[in-house]
């Protein structure tokens, strides 16, 4: 596919390019993922998500791409201008809701919705208040399966793939850089969550998944949808509960 002419694009392609082939895909993802992550939520997660699936994939074009991509699609957070009192997950989701939102909220774009609530007033703190466990990012992407499940809201899927994408970016991490990189993307997710609109709204369960619905799944052309079914099968792998992997699968093929 021909691209739009971005020459800042096409250059810093070439450079990543040429560092993957001398250093390796592994060493130039170290040195550049902690500066990365801090901007994890930048064009709704995409930066992060295409890269995550360019590293996994062995493409190293698409990693040089994904990751020269997500360099011009910056979206950084605004430094803390005091230090948040931390809670743990429920009681983090719950204070996020309570947010009044900006007076002015766009509607067509995930990212700017995500901007417009990262400026309001107020929020930078509660969006820091998550308590990191160590299965921080396990709890995170529970929560959004299950919302995902509940809800079918198309930000709340990217939530899902996002948490996948850093699951499997962290272990190439510094050590010394671990718990900003899952601070930032905490942030980030709230962004998301508020970006959303869903505020955990009762809604009727998805169908049960028939044999139309899982050829749908093999032969489906949609990527946000096939990354949804990929993320919640590898969350099925990793010791999430099943029951709750396949309802997220299954809302993605009941509308």
């Amino acid at each position: 596919m021909q691209r739009v002419p971005w020459p800042a694009l096409d250059a810093a392609e070439r450079s990543l390019r040429q560092r993957i082939e001398a250093e390796g895909a592994a060493a130039v993802l170290a040195d550049l993922l902690p500066e990365r992550l801090e901007h994890a939520g930048a064009m709704a997660f995409h930066g992060l998500i295409r890269t995550a699936h360019a590293w996994r994939s062995g493409h190293l074009g698409e990693l040089a791409l994904a990751l020269a991509w997500w360099q011009q699609r910056d979206q950084a957070l605004q430094p803390l201008a005091v230090e948040p009192v931390l809670v743990d997950l429920e009681t983090w989701i719950t204070q996020l809701w309570a947010l009044p939102p900006p007076a002015e909220l766009p509607q067509a774009w995930i990212s700017a919705r995500m901007l417009a609530w990262e400026r309001a007033a107020g929020v930078a703190p509660a969006t820091a208040a998550l308590r990191l466990q160590p299965d921080c990012l396990q709890q995170l992407a529970r929560w959004a399966l299950a919302a995902y499940a509940a809800s079918g809201n198309f930000t709340v899927l990217h939530l899902v793939t996002a948490s996948r994408a850093m699951a499997e970016l962290a272990p190439l991490l510094p050590p010394w850089a671990c718990t900003p990189a899952l601070r930032a993307f905490s942030r980030h997710a709230a962004l998301g969550l508020l970006a959303s609109g869903w505020r955990g709204q009762t809604l009727p369960a998805p169908p049960a998944l028939d044999g139309d619905a899982r050829q749908a799944t093999r032969q489906s052309r949609d990527a946000h949808r096939i990354k949804l079914v990929q993320a919640a099968l590898a969350w099925q792998a990793d010791g999430i509960d099943p029951v709750l992997c396949q309802a997220a699968i299954v809302r993605t093929f009941s509308h």
